[in-house]
């Protein structure tokens, strides 16, 4: 019975292939507290076993949300006062090399470079003379993804660039205050161009900073681009000619996001007439194009790249009170079917916008338009109080209007962590699980209810007392957050949920949390969690006796 043991801990690649279900090498996504519990557990796990070592530290170095820990395996590295310092060498075998060659993400977001308050700090001088112990070698051979929120103060930062800036990054985000700064543009930017020379993945957001033309026009100098994100829609200085330039340019680009507006949101007809069809970016097949005029798309969007555009995102700036208030959008998007994607955004200075009238977003969920995906953002669906539940009554209404199937296959619905003003009813309730089974094709669906323990028994002994629905639902999907104010369930309260949900959607995969980060909520980790594990019983059991 040895050798299969021996086997398995003597195989680094299965350790390690285990070990990354705790972390994995990009958990950029996932909540803090997520990342936090990863790491604990890898560590627990280099310490419980000599064969447990390699691997699970391998794997606890593959992400840095901060530089400092790889600066305190310096050898010769000092605390003097609150800052590191660091003098001598870095030997071939010490542990900053060793753990160095894991990393593959370095994700400086939420970790600042140079932490504020009372966190220690690191001296720019540590940077500049791991870079001279170097000699030019890459300190982080295998690092492929890079996040940069640089603050607008880049005097501590600045020194780890040349480090980080590897030939082996492949994906890399820019954010923060500093890319309006004319530091970015003459320093960081070009350096990043310069160094990174196989970047596949380019992104640069910032809602409100005007970023300079030159650092647009430098994205066309990474001609293996093969996606590029811009969301600058606060940005003035950017000429219309630039994204054809850049268009021309980068041949290899596959998927585009574009958020870039200019004054008034009005083009002049010349600026794009000379970028017809497929000359610019010519192999492109996803794009997600912003529109952030209210009377249609803006001319913004150079029209070759709206005409094979897959997504389009609507930034609504002011409540919706017109039933024809996207008929333009509607107009636009019949003579472009190559968008199957529609988002919904809350563009709003004071908070979520409201969509008074809901028959302005009816067309969207009628065949015209063969949208697959509709995505509500932060925003209410309507404030009329004899209106409780503003989608259902949506559904119903488009029912009524058309028996040809929905095209939809995802829907998201906005959910609020808090409860909102008591005029706003945007939230569903559970009864809306039957009215979805049988009025929307879904595959997937998140949405927020608020549940109580009338609905759930009511709902149930409606949907046993149906003859069984002509078309089964065919979601696999299920994304949901409770915003009840109870925080008690009885017994057949579970019961019954799991029960209608089985009933509902027979063919369920899956139902999680709205977001990932919402697995610490009490919602989940006290009650849906165990309504998902009934409803899976129920469903296993229905499957056996069929």
């Amino acid at each position: 019975m040895a050798a299969p043991r021996v086997a398995v801990l003597s195989n680094y690649e299965l350790l390690t292939s285990i070990f990354c279900c705790l972390l994995p090498w990009d958990p950029a996504s996932m909540g803090r507290e997520e990342v936090r519990t990863g790491r604990m557990q890898l560590r627990d796990a280099a310490l419980a076993c000599k064969a447990f070592r390699g691997p699970a530290l391998a794997c606890l170095w593959t992400y840095l949300d901060s530089l400092i820990p790889l600066v305190k395996v310096l050898p010769n590295v000092q605390l003097v006062g609150n800052t590191y310092s660091f003098h001598g060498h870095i030997p071939d075998d010490c542990a900053l090399r060793k753990y160095a060659r894991h990393i593959r993400v370095i994700d400086l977001r939420a970790t600042l470079l140079a932490p504020q308050g009372t966190a220690p700090t690191v001296s720019p001088h540590v940077y500049v003379l791991m870079a001279k112990e170097l000699e030019g070698k890459p300190l982080f051979p295998a690092l492929r993804k890079v996040y940069v929120q640089a603050q607008a103060d880049l005097t501590n930062e600045l020194a780890a660039l040349p480090l980080i800036f590897a030939p082996s990054v492949e994906s890399l985000t820019f954010s923060g205050p500093s890319i309006e700064q004319a530091f970015f543009e003459s320093y960081c930017f070009p350096l990043a161009v310069k160094e990174m020379g196989s970047l596949k993945h380019l992104a640069l957001k910032h809602e409100t900073l005007d970023v300079p033309a030159s650092v647009i026009n430098a994205i066309g100098e990474l001609q293996t681009l093969e996606t590029l994100d811009i969301q600058l829609p606060g940005s003035s200085q950017i000429p219309p000619d630039s994204l054809i330039r850049i268009g021309r340019k980068l041949k290899m680009l596959t998927d585009l996001t574009l958020d870039v507006h200019f004054p008034g949101h009005r083009v002049v007809e010349q600026a794009f007439s000379v970028a017809q069809g497929h000359d610019i970016f010519p192999v492109l097949k996803t794009a997600r194009v912003f529109s952030r005029d209210t009377h249609g798309p803006c001319s913004c969007i150079p029209p070759s790249i709206l005409s094979r555009a897959t997504t389009l995102a609507i930034v609504i700036p002011a409540p919706v009170r017109d039933a024809n208030h996207f008929a333009s959008y509607v107009k636009a998007m019949k003579a472009s079917p190559s968008i199957k994607n529609l988002d919904l955004l809350s563009g709003g200075n004071r908070g979520p916008v409201i969509i008074d009238d809901l028959d302005a977003i009816l067309p969207f969920l009628g065949p015209d338009l063969a949208l697959q995906s509709l995505k509500f953002g932060n925003m209410y669906l309507s404030r009329r109080p004899d209106m409780t539940d503003p989608f259902l009554q949506l559904c119903k209404q488009r029912s009524a209007l058309s028996k040809i199937p929905s095209s939809l296959r995802s829907l998201t619905l906005p959910a609020f962590s808090t409860p909102g003003p008591t005029r706003f009813f945007q939230r569903s309730s559970i009864e809306i699980f039957p009215v979805l089974a049988i009025c929307l094709n879904l595959e997937s669906l998140s949405l927020s209810v608020t549940s109580t323990p009338e609905q759930a028994s009511k709902s149930l002994n409606s949907q046993r007392n149906l003859k069984q629905p002509k078309r089964l639902s065919k979601l696999r999907y299920l994304a949901i957050r409770d915003c009840r104010e109870s925080a008690t369930f009885t017994a057949q309260e579970y019961d019954d949920i799991a029960q209608l949900l089985d009933l509902c959607f027979p063919i369920l995969e899956t139902m999680k949390p709205y977001v990932d980060s919402d697995i610490e909520e009490a919602y989940w980790k006290e009650h849906w969690w165990f309504i998902e594990r009934l409803r899976k019983m129920y469903q296993k059991i229905r499957v056996t006796q069929q």
